[in-house]
């Protein structure tokens, strides 16, 4: 089985590292203590369940809950299932090569739909993070400063306005102090819990899985509301996966079992102890773990614990959407990078505006953690399902373990991640739709541009000819030459571009030298230098490169193409950049779904971002040359 180590991409251990991956990665499951024992208990007292079953049966299902999940399925298992020391699911799905055509199978595209589909969810995922975890730091305030309770739904849009406005600013600053703030938050948890847990230490018998199975089945009617609010505490375990390539597995397996799992427990079970002690009546529980004069502190503490992990999820969805637009399943979009030391922090505004517009939209729709609970859950829960079947899929063909261990163990992990999503389920006429539809929405997005880059290719196979025969009919017609070298670009690699066909055939010109050039994504994070560029002369005057980037890397064709067209004899510098731009001409009367996906898809065309700008052409020497594309359905 490959390891990150054996990719050549390593992440050594340094304490800078550990608190650097208790920042970023454990951001957000960092702050469900916030939420998760709360909702649980509600659920279980409001079924009138007595207080010590409730009490021991809710830290029993959490305990076991974070070994099985956390503990035992991403960090001993699905972390080992790398592309290149990258993980999250693009990470599987081009590892597995599902996202290449010649793959393409009726199973192969059944995983690559699952796949694509929990990818939607993490979107939904990354605009419920923030709302339920600033809200629910926020709400500390009806303990510390009851007398401005009603300054809450205010205090938290103004906080996730201001999260969300400054990524235009980057994280590689501010990311410094993110580790050290959700570091002190999981020492602050740790010692609140051992605080109460001292008191009563009868909770630690918790850890029993009796108490877990008595409460489950000597209440089955309310097992499944249950199991879907005990589901809140391990929330944020995809990003463990997702984060992997920022740290390497060994680094990320550290802090969680030194620092992140110790603190959760402890904090759990220190809830737990409260609530007996106090005979249930706690309404904030985590609140009111702290003594009196620590009450303000705690709520700033909290406060920046939940920026971090809101910054972390919507970081998480711009690097999802970079990749999906990288293997052509989103629209590209104006991406910034931020960072000129690490390339993984990017942002990308239009999709910024439209998750805080989301974000804020959920504040009001749902005005406290506990309807926003009800939300919450349904869109991780599938998104772990997917990575689980996609991962049993990854044991089954790369690694070398042999079959029946590999077949039992993921299944349970199947097994598991289904329960969890389908008691999940129970919430979405309590707002569990909201995840579903947006993740529906990015879905078919996601899809109808796949598909309409393929009907491109497709006119683009009708309206050219091979390059190799416009080489030798434009050689033989009596053209007028531009003195300059033409950089065009080809979708196919094969067909001659549009624009050099059209200059050529409504023109009549022609240029001294032609550099066509076919951009290929690969099915890993990274491409070296040396293995970027493949040179093939088709002539004396047109010459083709190939280019290769991985799905993480930043496009710039001029720093790109420049030593290679050195080598050659030509002037980079002097070049002219003629990109062709499809404007794409959908059905004007829809007669099925077919059409309908051909609407949607020129409208996301319409607003893509340009190639001039994708590729980092410079402006003053590029020319663009339009044509209509009709996609309508034959």
């Amino acid at each position: 089985m490959q390891s990150p180590s054996q990719t050549g991409h390593k992440h050594p251990f340094t304490v800078t590292a550990l608190i650097g991956a208790v920042g970023i990665v454990f951001g957000d499951i960092g702050t469900s203590p916030l939420y998760a024992f709360k909702e649980s208990f509600r659920v279980a007292s409001a079924s009138g369940i007595d207080l010590h079953t409730a009490v021991f049966g809710v830290l029993s299902l959490i305990f076991w809950a974070l070994t099985i999940t956390i503990s035992t399925k991403y960090l001993c298992f699905i972390l080992r299932a790398d592309n290149d020391g990258e993980g999250g699911v693009f990470a599987l799905i081009t590892g597995l090569k599902l996202d290449q055509k010649k793959n393409r199978t009726r199973f192969n595209g059944t995983l690559l739909l699952l796949a694509l589909a929990g990818a939607a969810l993490l979107f939904g995922d990354g605009v419920i993070t923030p709302a339920i975890s600033v809200l629910s730091a926020i709400e500390g305030i009806k303990v510390v400063a009851p007398s401005i309770e009603h300054w809450i739904l205010y205090i938290t849009i103004a906080v996730l306005i201001g999260v969300f406005m400054s990524q235009r600013f980057g994280t590689e600053k501010i990311g410094m102090l993110y580790g050290p703030i959700v570091f002190v938050w999981f020492v602050v948890l740790g010692v609140l819990g051992a605080n109460a847990i001292i008191d009563n230490p009868e909770v630690l018998k918790a850890v029993n899985p009796v108490y877990a199975w008595h409460l489950l089945v000597g209440h089955p009617a309310m097992s499944a509301v249950m199991i879907g609010a005990v589901f809140l505490a391990v929330t944020g375990g995809e990003a463990l996966y997702a984060d992997m390539g920022h740290f390497g597995a060994k680094v990320i397996r550290y802090a969680w079992f030194f620092v992140a799992m110790p603190g959760l427990l402890l904090n759990y079970f220190g809830q737990g102890a409260l609530m007996l002690a106090s005979q249930g009546q706690v309404e904030n529980p985590l609140f009111q773990l702290a003594p009196g004069w620590f009450g303000i502190p705690l709520l700033v503490l909290a406060t920046l614990a939940t920026v971090v992990a809101s910054q972390a999820m919507i970081t998480g969805a711009f690097a999802v959407a970079r990749q999906a637009i990288e293997i052509g399943y989103f629209p590209p979009m104006r991406i910034k990078s931020t960072s000129e030391k690490n390339s993984l922090h990017i942002f990308i505004p239009r999709l910024n505006i439209a998750l805080m517009c989301v974000t804020l939209g959920l504040i009001v729709l749902f005005p406290s953690s506990e309807r926003l609970a009800a939300a919450y859950g349904i869109a991780v829960a599938g998104a772990m399902m997917m990575t689980s079947l996609l991962f049993m899929v990854w044991m089954y063909r790369k690694s070398k373990w042999p079959r029946w261990i590999t077949v039992p163990i993921c299944l349970v992990f199947v097994v598991i991640d289904m329960a969890y999503f389908g008691t999940n389920l129970v919430k979405t006429f309590d707002g569990g739709w909201v995840p579903l539809v947006m993740g529906a929405f990015v879905l078919m997005c996601m899809l109808t541009w796949h598909r309409g880059l393929e009907k491109i290719i497709e006119r683009h196979m009708e309206f050219t000819e091979p390059i190799e025969e416009f080489a030798a009919r434009v050689d033989r017609a009596p053209l007028a030459e531009v003195k300059h070298t033409g950089i065009f670009f080809s979708r196919t690699g094969i067909m001659a571009p549009v624009p050099m066909e059209r200059l050529a055939n409504m023109l009549h010109i022609k240029f001294e030298k032609i550099v066509i050039i076919s951009i290929r994504i690969a099915s890993r994070p990274r491409v070296e230098p040396e293995d970027r560029i493949n040179v093939v002369r088709i002539d004396n005057r047109i010459i083709k490169l190939e280019i290769r980037y991985g799905y993480q890397q930043v496009i710039n064709i001029p720093a790109t193409i420049g030593p290679v067209l050195a080598a050659e004899g030509l002037e980079v510098d002097e070049a002219l950049y003629i990109i062709g731009h499809e404007r794409v001409i959908s059905p004007m009367e829809p007669a099925g779904i077919n059409d309908l996906m051909n609407i949607i898809f020129a409208f996301l065309a319409a607003t893509a971002e340009r190639a001039v700008d994708r590729f980092q052409l410079p402006p003053s020497r590029t020319l663009e040359i339009g044509y209509p594309v009709h996609l309508k359905e034959r």
